[in-house]
């Protein structure tokens, strides 16, 4: 067993419920092994609780209990019964996030739900050695019919040092497609080779939004554009409630996929999609009366908050290039540095700049099924600011 020590005082946060603690907070760390389970003291030698051990990481301690536990079948049994009992109370959907790592206090353990199948995504390495015992805890959940269990933990950049990318199943049989339904909406989704785990669930609010910004400023039959529009879920939304949308999208592969998913739900006619870079976009239209930027994270720490800002502004300046006044323009935000204060600055310097006005009609934050836990800010990373443009 791994022993670590805090300095002093840094034992404050993971009394209060944070669960990481930095390397430079360890005063003194018993054992030669690089990763492992630890246990951690305070300064005065007060054991506050079992977690993960990475020695390469800068988070070298990641909480998992206040109590002395061992990482059993029972352990993790306990864990995810938890979280798949709690979600009951959100809703009967079978698309849907049953496990949020620090959100559902067990940090480096994501998994999500595809009707009968689930993907599961590893980002610590010492849960390499569990996986066999999280995939029995899966198939012995509450409710639980599943077929199928993959591994996708091939993320494009490791969130752990010594952490090894990988993808593949792990148990019963996973097809290469499957369809699942949102909202009434058909999406055909590839869980071996898609985006994340194959499907953006944390922005099902927000896409009922969409919807309701359609129908309270009476936009049916009016044009949207919809950019990085990843495989067309916002358009097809929109598509559905009577716009004419352009998604834009980087990828070319998920702008076939967006193709699909229109003539999937017979809104091909509606919902058209092109392939292009959003930052360097020319020659559209000046008639679009709803707009959604929903674009990848554009920082990753604290340091680069200052680039994200001046991006966002570039990004939220040229989406009103092509806004019709009046107008909705929906901003969104999946970078923890990036909040609504940010996003709201943005839109003001972007406003100055095109000499229009902006009202803040709505707010969305990541679908409940993505627990925002307070003691951990960072589990709250989503935001999508909603504004009503004239001139």
């Amino acid at each position: 067993m791994i022993v670590l020590k805090a300095k002093r005082g840094k034992d404050k946060k993971i009394r209060n419920g944070y669960p990481n603690l930095f390397s430079d907070e360890t005063r003194e760390i018993l054992g030669e092994e690089k990763t492992g389970i630890a246990n951690l003291f305070s300064y005065d030698d007060d054991f506050l609780g079992t977690g993960f051990f990475n020695r390469q990481s800068r988070k070298v301690f990641r909480l998992i209990s206040t109590q002395a536990v061992e990482l059993n079948r029972a352990f993790f049994k306990g864990k995810i019964n938890d979280a798949v009992n709690r979600r009951r109370f959100l809703s009967d959907s079978k698309v849907r996030r049953i496990f949020n790592a620090e959100a559902d206090l067990l940090p480096g353990l994501i998994v999500d739900q595809y009707n009968q199948y689930l993907v599961i995504q590893i980002r610590h390495p010492v849960l390499e050695d569990y996986k066999e015992l999280i995939v029995k805890a899966l198939r012995e959940s509450p409710g639980s019919e599943i077929e199928g269990i993959y591994e996708r933990s091939d993320f494009e950049s490791s969130p752990e040092p010594g952490l090894k990318r990988k993808s593949g199943l792990l148990w019963g049989n996973v097809p290469e497609e499957i369809t699942i339904v949102e909202n009434g909406i058909k999406y055909r989704v590839s869980i071996p080779s898609g985006q994340k785990t194959g499907f953006f669930m944390d922005q099902s609010q927000t896409r009922k939004s969409a919807v309701e910004m359609v129908r309270r400023y009476q936009l049916e039959d009016e044009k949207a554009l919809d950019l990085f529009c990843f495989t067309g879920a916002f358009s097809l939304n929109l598509g559905r409630a009577g716009m004419r949308t352009l998604g834009i999208d980087k990828s070319e592969e998920d702008i076939k996929r967006a193709r699909e998913n229109a003539g999937l739900n017979a809104l091909a006619d509606r919902c058209n999609f092109e392939a292009g870079d959003v930052f360097e976009l020319q020659d559209l239209s000046t008639e679009y009366r709803l707009i959604l930027l929903d674009p990848p994270s554009l920082i990753k720490s604290k340091k680069e908050i200052h680039f994200g800002k001046r991006k966002f502004t570039e990004m939220v300046s040229k989406a009103l290039e092509f806004l019709k006044p009046p107008g909705i323009l929906g901003i969104c935000s999946c970078a923890y540095q990036i909040g609504f204060q940010e996003i709201e600055e943005s839109l003001r310097r972007a406003c100055s700049r095109t000499g229009c006005y902006a009202d803040v009609i709505k707010m969305d934050i990541q679908s409940p099924d993505h627990p925002w836990l307070v003691q951990v800010p960072e589990t709250f990373y989503l935001k999508c600011l909603w504004a009503y443009v004239r001139d």
